[in-house]
């Protein structure tokens, strides 16, 4: 059952892996809030099919819905920045900056929502991730690039927040529920402004 596990992991890391290559590819159709919105309905759609099915949905109590709002919120808005990042940004570059970020946005999370201890150990791990990722990839960045760079490391801190903040909540609900509130977000957010913008 552990392998299947790890098995499981290294697929979904792979596709994950792949968001950049795809996005680089359709940026040509889609625009940075269109394709946010567009994924974020076909996702929504799935969820509330299968919660219609399968009844998985709970109220969800007062005293978490700071929580569901701030995953919604992180999870639901980093789609564009990151979108923007391999549009504007070599695929290696934006890949770079987007996974420093996550990571360290992780222990910071970890640090300031659950009082996690940053020892030795884990500052020297993550000074070893950070100069894997800078091996792994080719940097690159050009003087016009700064915005979209900010943007990529912003939808980094983001993608870290809807990936660490859930443990407040793991075990209470099921995990469609809590992405649920991120993919309302994509859709409603990113949609009213790329109707505004028509991007």
């Amino acid at each position: 059952m552990k392998n299947r596990g790890a098995l499981f992991i290294l697929i979904s890391a792979f596709f994950y892996g792949t968001y950049g290559i795809w996005s680089r590819l359709m940026s040509q159709s889609f625009g940075e809030f269109s394709q946010a919105w567009t994924r974020g309905l076909m996702l929504l759609i799935l969820v509330l099919v299968l919660n219609f099915k399968l009844k998985f949905f709970k109220p969800i109590a007062k005293k978490d819905w700071p929580w569901f709002i701030a995953i919604a919120l992180a999870g639901g808005l980093n789609q564009a920045p990151y979108f923007i990042g391999f549009k504007y940004l070599s695929i290696g570059t934006a890949t770079m900056l987007f996974y420093a970020a996550l990571v360290a946005g992780g222990y910071i999370i970890g640090k300031l929502v659950f009082n996690e201890k940053i020892t030795v150990t884990k500052l020297i791990s993550l000074i070893l991730a950070l100069c894997g990722m800078a091996a792994i990839y080719h940097f690159t960045l050009q003087p016009g690039q700064f915005i979209p760079a900010a943007l990529t490391i912003m939808a980094g801190l983001m993608g870290a927040t809807a990936a660490v903040m859930p443990k407040k909540l793991s075990g209470e609900y099921p995990e469609f529920q809590i992405m649920a509130g991120y993919f309302a977000v994509m859709v409603i957010v990113n949609g009213a402004i790329g109707f505004i913008l028509h991007l």
